[in-house]
C-alpha cells in the first residue's frame, strides 16, 4: 500500500489552507451575528439633469407610467385592511392568554405546565417577529415607491420654469395634471406609511408583552431548578387533600384539554400553509420505500442469502408501520406549531409502531422492555391532567413511581450476560440505564414523600424518557441499516461495477453515517429532556464565535469549521462524480468517446471553484482583497510555477482534446502500459511489470504518443515459420490458415493471411499475420504458435533449423599409429545467422575444414 505523499489528514491540510490564506485577510462578515443590510434606491432619472425638448415627451410617458402602476396596486385596498384586522386579533388573543396566564397563582405551577406555557408563548413571540419583519418590508416598498414620485415632481418644479415658453398649451396642461396626480400620491402615499407604522407599532407592544410573560415563565423555571433540592412542598402524609382544587372533575379535565390545545387553533393557518408541503414529502419518502420495497422483492432472494433476514423482519414485511412511523416524525419536524401535548401523543405512537416493526428482530426481554417503556411514557402524558387536581397530583406521582420500580426491577435481576458484550442488542443498553433507571426512581419516589417535588418530577421524568428515547433510537438504527441494505441491493442490477467494486465501503460508511446521525440526535433528545440544551447551545455559540489571536493573526472557530466544512463537501461530491457520475452514469449513455470525462473533469472543477469562492465568502472573508493576493500569486506562477501551470494547461488538452482516455494502452518513449487515471497535474499509468508510474501530463502532450487503443482496441500480430526444402507451399498456407481461423479470439474482420515471403538458406519462409484484442495478444501468439507446431508435425512437415558440421584434420599425415585423425562435428543452431551451403576451409591454429551441409541433420546431432 502506497503512503500518501504528505502524511497530514485532509482536514488538518484544509486547516491549515484556511490559515494561510487568512493571514493577510481580516474577517469583513460576521457570519454568527446578524448583520443589517443597506438597500439604496438609485433613481432612473437624475434630479439636477435638465430636460430637453428631445425628450419632454419621454419624460411625460415615464410620469404617467409610474401613475398608472400606483393606480393599479392601489385597486387592493384590501390588503390594508387584513394588515389592520390580523393585528387586531393577535392583539386580543395575545392579550386573552396573557390574562390567563396570568390567573394562575404561580408557585403552584408544574414543570409540565411551564414548559408548555414556555413553549407556546416562543411560538407567539416567533410569529410576532415574522409579522414585524412582514410590516417593515411593506414600509420600505412604499418608501421606496414614494421616492420616486417625489423625486420626479421635484424635476418638475425646477423644470417647468424654463420649459413653458417653449412648449405648447396642451403639453404644459398635461405636466400640470401629472403633477396635480403626483402630488396626491404622496400624500396617499404618507398615509399609508403612517397606517404601517401604527400597525408595527401595535406589534412592538405585543412583542414587548410577549417578552414580560416569556421572562416570567423563565424566571419560574429557573427557579425550579435552583430549587431543585430544596424542600417546596410539605411531606405527602401532612397533605389535606380537602379543598385541593375548584370545580368539578370534568371542568377541570376541560381547563387541561383547553389550556394544551389552544394554540393549535390559533395557529390553524399556519398548519394549513405547511400543510401541503407535508403531504408532498411524505408522498416522495413513502413512494421511495414502496418502490424499494417492490425491488428488492423482485430480486427472488431466500433465506441464505446474507442479510435478507435482517431487511425481511425490519422492512419488507413492516412497509406499512415504517410510512406511518416517517409520518408522524415528519408531523413533528415540518409542522412547528403543533401543541406540546399533541406532541408527546405522537411520540408515544411512534413508540407503539417501532415496536411492530422491530418485533421480530426482538427477542422477548427486548419486547418486554418496549411495552414496559410504552406504559410509563402513557402515564406519564396522562400525569398533564392530574396537575388540575391540587395535591392529588402527587398521590398519581407517587403511584407512577411505584409502578416503575416494580415494572424496572426485574429486569435489574435478571441481567443477560450473553448481551453484554453484545452491542446489537437492546439488552446491551437495558443492562446499563437499568440501574441508573432504579436509582432515579428511587429517588423520585423518596423526594415526593418529603416534598422535593422539583426534584421528584424532574427525576421520574428524565428516566422514563431516557429510556423511551434510547429504545427509539435504537430501533431506528435496525431499521434504517435494513434499508440500505435492501437500496444497495437493487443497485447493482443499475450500477453493477460501481456496487460491486464498493459494496463494503458503501455499506460500512452508511453504517457510520447511520450511528452517528442517531447518536447525535439521541444526545440532543437527552440534553433537551435533562432541560440543559440552552445551556449548551449558548456555550457552543459562544465557543464558535469566539476569536483566537496568534501575533497578528486572528480567526474565529467557526470560521474554520465552515471553511473545512464547504470544502470536505465540495471534495466528496467531487469523488463522486469522479467514481460514480462519470464511470457508471455518463459511462452507460451513448456519448462520444472521451465526452464522460470531459464533461466530469468541468462539473468537478466548476464545483470545486464555487466550493472554494463559497467557503471563503461564508468564513467572513474579503473577495476584493483575495482577488489582489490572486493576482500577486499570478506573477509567482509565471516564474516559479512554470512547470505546475504547463501540466496543468496539458491535462486540460488531454481531457479535451481526448489523445489518450482511462484504460487506454499507450507507448510513451521506453514507457508501455495502461492509463488507469488524468489528473490535471499528472497522469498514471501501470505498466505490464505491475509498475505504476506517475508522468507528468507535458510530456504525454509534447512527446511523441502511441495511443495502442485510441480508435480501436485491436492489434495485428505476426508469427514467422519455416519448413523444409521439398514441403508443397500450398499445403503449408492451407495448414497456417486453418490455424488462425479455428482460433476463438481471432477476430474474422480483418481476415488472417498467411504470406510465403521467399526461400531462406535452410527452410521456406512464411508469414502468418492475424488481429486480435490488444489485451489478448501475446496468449493469442503462443496459442497460434502451438498449433502451427501441431499441424506442421501431424502432416509429418519439417521445421528446418541451421546447422554447422566441423571437421578436424591431423596435418602431420594420415600413416602415423599414434597420431590418428579426428572427426569432429559440431552443430550450432542460431535464430538469425544463416549458413552458407559452400564448404569452406577456415585457417584456425591448425588445419581444419568446415563442411556445412543441411542434410547432415541427424549426424551433426549425434555428435
Amino acid at each position: 500500500m502506497r503512503k500518501p505523499i504528505l502524511p497530514i489528514k485532509r482536514e488538518i491540510l484544509l486547516i491549515l489552507i484556511y490559515i494561510i490564506i487568512s493571514t493577510p485577510i481580516f474577517s469583513q462578515i460576521d457570519i454568527f451575528t446578524p448583520q443589517e443590510s443597506i438597500v439604496t434606491a438609485k433613481d432612473s432619472i437624475e434630479q439636477n439633469k435638465p430636460i430637453e425638448l428631445s425628450t419632454i415627451n419621454n419624460e411625460i410617458e415615464y410620469t404617467d407610467n409610474l401613475i398608472t402602476k400606483f393606480n393599479i396596486s392601489s385597486k387592493n385596498k384590501d390588503e390594508f385592511k387584513v394588515l389592520i384586522n390580523r393585528t387586531d386579533i393577535i392583539n386580543n388573543y395575545i392579550i386573552k392568554q396573557g390574562e390567563e396566564f396570568n390567573e394562575f397563582e404561580s408557585t403552584k405551577l408544574s414543570s409540565y405546565f411551564l414548559k408548555s406555557a414556555q413553549y407556546t408563548w416562543q411560538r407567539y413571540y416567533n410569529e410576532l417577529r415574522t409579522f414585524q419583519i412582514v410590516i417593515q418590508k411593506k414600509i420600505r416598498e412604499t418608501q421606496i415607491n414614494q421616492h420616486r414620485f417625489t423625486k420626479n415632481n421635484d424635476k418638475w418644479e425646477k423644470n417647468l420654469p424654463s420649459l413653458k415658453p417653449k412648449v405648447s398649451y396642451h403639453i404644459l396642461n398635461r405636466i400640470n395634471k401629472n403633477k396635480k396626480a403626483s402630488s396626491k400620491i404622496i400624500r396617499d402615499y404618507n398615509k399609508q406609511i403612517n397606517s404601517l407604522l401604527e400597525i408595527e407599532n401595535n406589534i412592538l407592544e405585543n412583542v414587548i408583552y410577549t417578552e414580560r410573560i416569556l421572562t416570567e415563565i423563565n424566571e419560574l423555571i429557573e427557579t425550579k431548578q435552583k430549587e431543585m433540592f430544596k424542600k417546596t412542598n410539605p411531606s405527602i402524609i401532612s397533605l389535606d387533600y380537602k379543598d385541593s382544587f375548584q370545580g368539578s372533575i370534568s371542568s377541570r379535565i376541560e381547563l387541561a384539554y383547553y389550556e394544551n390545545t389552544k394554540t393549535f387553533t390559533y395557529f390553524y393557518k399556519k398548519i394549513k400553509d405547511r400543510a401541503l408541503i407535508y403531504f408532498l414529502v411524505i408522498l416522495v419518502i413513502i413512494g421511495y420505500l414502496v418502490k424499494l420495497r417492490k425491488d428488492y422483492l423482485k430480486l427472488g432472494y431466500d433465506n441464505d442469502t446474507p442479510g435478507f433476514k435482517k431487511v425481511q423482519r425490519t422492512f419488507t414485511s413492516k412497509i406499512l408501520y415504517i410510512s406511518i412511523t416517517i409520518s408522524l416524525l415528519a408531523w413533528l419536524m415540518i409542522i412547528h406549531y403543533t401543541p406540546l401535548f399533541v406532541g408527546r401523543i405522537i411520540y408515544l405512537a411512534i413508540l407503539a409502531m417501532i415496536l411492530i416493526i422491530v418485533s421480530d428482530s426482538f427477542d422477548k426481554r427486548s419486547k418486554q422492555i418496549t411495552i414496559t417503556m410504552i406504559t410509563l411514557l402513557a402515564l406519564n402524558n396522562i400525569e398533564l391532567f392530574a396537575w388540575y387536581f391540587g395535591d392529588y397530583s402527587r398521590l398519581y406521582v407517587l403511584f407512577e413511581t411505584i409502578l416503575a420500580i416494580a415494572l424496572t426491577t426485574p429486569f435489574l435481576l435478571r441481567k443477560d450476560k450473553d448481551a453484554i458484550h453484545n452491542k446489537h442488542s437492546l439488552l446491551y443498553y437495558t443492562n446499563i440505564i437499568a440501574p441508573i433507571a432504579i436509582i432515579l426512581f428511587i429517588t423520585s419516589f423518596f423526594a415526593n414523600i418529603f416534598g422535593l417535588m422539583n426534584l421528584a418530577i424532574y427525576t421520574l421524568s428524565l428516566t422514563i424518557n431516557l429510556g423511551t428515547i434510547t429504545i427509539i433510537a435504537f430501533s431506528s438504527v435496525k431499521i434504517f441499516k435494513s434499508i440500505l441494505i435492501a437500496s444497495v441491493e437493487t443497485l447493482k442490477l443499475k450500477y453493477s461495477n460501481f456496487i460491486t467494486n464498493n459494496e463494503h465501503s458503501i455499506i460500512t460508511k452508511g453504517n457510520k453515517i447511520i450511528n452517528i446521525s442517531l447518536f447525535l440526535l439521541w444526545a440532543y433528545a437527552l440534553l433537551q429532556i435533562s432541560e440543559v440544551l440552552s445551556f449548551f447551545n449558548s456555550k457552543f455559540s459562544s465557543i464558535l464565535t469566539s476569536g483566537i489571536s496568534i501575533g497578528n493573526l486572528s480567526f474565529r472557530i467557526g470560521d474554520i469549521l465552515l471553511f473545512v466544512g464547504i470544502l470536505y463537501l465540495s471534495i466528496s461530491i467531487n469523488k463522486f462524480i469522479k467514481s460514480f457520475i462519470e464511470r457508471e452514469v455518463l459511462a452507460k449513455k451513448e456519448l462520444k468517446r472521451g465526452s464522460a470525462a470531459a464533461i466530469s473533469l468541468t462539473a468537478r472543477m466548476l464545483i470545486l471553484f464555487l466550493g472554494f469562492t463559497v467557503a471563503l465568502s461564508a468564513a467572513g472573508m474579503d473577495m476584493t482583497r483575495i482577488s489582489i493576493i490572486a493576482g500577486a500569486l499570478s506573477v509567482g506562477i509565471g516564474f516559479g510555477l512554470q512547470n505546475i501551470v504547463g501540466n496543468f494547461v496539458s491535462g486540460l488538452i488531454l481531457i479535451y482534446e481526448k489523445p489518450l482516455q482511462e484504460g487506454d494502452t499507450i507507448e510513451v518513449g521506453t514507457l508501455l502500459g495502461r492509463v488507469t487515471n488524468i489528473g490535471i497535474r499528472a497522469s498514471n499509468v501501470v505498466t505490464y511489470d505491475g509498475a505504476e508510474v506517475v508522468v507528468p501530463n507535458t510530456n504525454l502532450v509534447s512527446n511523441d504518443l502511441i495511443n495502442w487503443t485510441l480508435s480501436d482496441n485491436k492489434k495485428r500480430m505476426e508469427t514467422l515459420i519455416g519448413v523444409k526444402y521439398g514441403s508443397d507451399p500450398n499445403q503449408v498456407i492451407e495448414l497456417l490458415t486453418e490455424v488462425c481461423k479455428n482460433h476463438p479470439k481471432i477476430l474474422p474482420y480483418p481476415n488472417p493471411v498467411v504470406l510465403f515471403v521467399g526461400f531462406g538458406d535452410s527452410s521456406l519462409d512464411f508469414r502468418v499475420l492475424f488481429w486480435v484484442s490488444f489485451e489478448d495478444g501475446i496468449q493469442t501468439r503462443s496459442d497460434i504458435n502451438v498449433g502451427i507446431y501441431n499441424a506442421l508435425a501431424d502432416n509429418n512437415i519439417e521445421i528446418p533449423f541451421p546447422q554447422i558440421d566441423l571437421h578436424v584434420k591431423d596435418i602431420l599425415g594420415e600413416d602415423s599409429d599414434k597420431k590418428k585423425a579426428k572427426k569432429v562435428n559440431a552443430t550450432k543452431s542460431k535464430k538469425v545467422i544463416t549458413p552458407k551451403k559452400d564448404n569452406k576451409q577456415l585457417d584456425l591454429d591448425t588445419d581444419a575444414t568446415v563442411s556445412s551441409s543441411s542434410n547432415d541433420s541427424e549426424e551433426g546431432s549425434s555428435s
